[in-house]
């Protein structure tokens, strides 16, 4: 919005007439009665006097002026002997123009800085911890329900095991068979079972997932 302010007020009044310096009337050629047509095909008389103001073509715009954009609009890109702007008018441009200016540098840096810390993020992370400390280890909470990866079943009463649950403690899981030990449901002995001694079968370790859990030595004094 600053740019296009600036622009628009640089180019005011957008006629592109300048009055032409070095002298107050016009041309003995020019003086007379003339017969011109306008843009809807109507033709007008017009008659031009020697004490009429002279004036010529100049381009009041600033982003084809000598052929090249110029940035910010300034009074001073005003080509030497075609110069439009009042003073009032020089200021306001000078103004907007330099606050154009300084805005374009911001925003340029704003998105280079941005355009960084995406690139940094996809090599560095930083955690970010949400939440307080509440000085709990995670063994001593009463009810603990650990991730345990498991699958339903409509020809089990309770999930399915997709995990070794070899050296796993009965109350990291959020359900119990009152008849049965976890070791039950665990799809991994299964797989030992019926793929025993099949060549492409290289162990259940390297199919299923795993699960791990190592309880403090001290679970008093240290917080896990």
């Amino acid at each position: 919005m600053a740019i296009s302010s600036s622009y628009f007020w640089s180019g005011f009044p957008y006629d592109n007439l300048c009055r032409l310096e070095g002298s107050n009337e016009v041309d003995q050629d020019y003086v007379g009665t003339w017969t011109a047509t306008t843009f809807g095909n109507k033709t007008i008389q017009a008659r031009v006097v020697k004490e009429d103001i002279a004036y010529k073509f100049c381009l009041q715009d600033l982003l084809r002026v000598d052929d090249k954009v110029t940035f910010p609009p300034l009074p001073k890109h005003q080509p030497k002997g075609s110069e439009w702007m009042t003073p009032d008018q020089e200021k306001l441009v000078e103004l907007f123009g330099w606050t154009s200016l300084v805005l374009t540098i911001a925003v340029v840096i704003y998105f280079a800085c941005d355009s960084l810390r995406m690139v940094r993020d996809l090599f560095y992370y930083k955690h970010e911890c949400v939440g307080k400390d509440q000085k709990i280890n995670y063994s001593d909470v009463d009810i603990i329900s650990a991730f345990v990866p498991q699958v339903e079943s409509s020809f089990f009463p309770y999930p399915l095991l997709c995990c070794n649950t070899e050296g796993l403690e009965e109350d990291l899981f959020d359900w119990i068979d009152p008849d049965r030990p976890h070791e039950y449901y665990d799809l991994t002995l299964d797989a030992e079972r019926v793929l025993k001694g099949n060549d492409l079968f290289t162990g259940s370790n390297n199919v299923f997932s795993q699960i791990k859990h190592w309880r403090p030595e001290n679970k008093e004094d240290r917080v896990v």
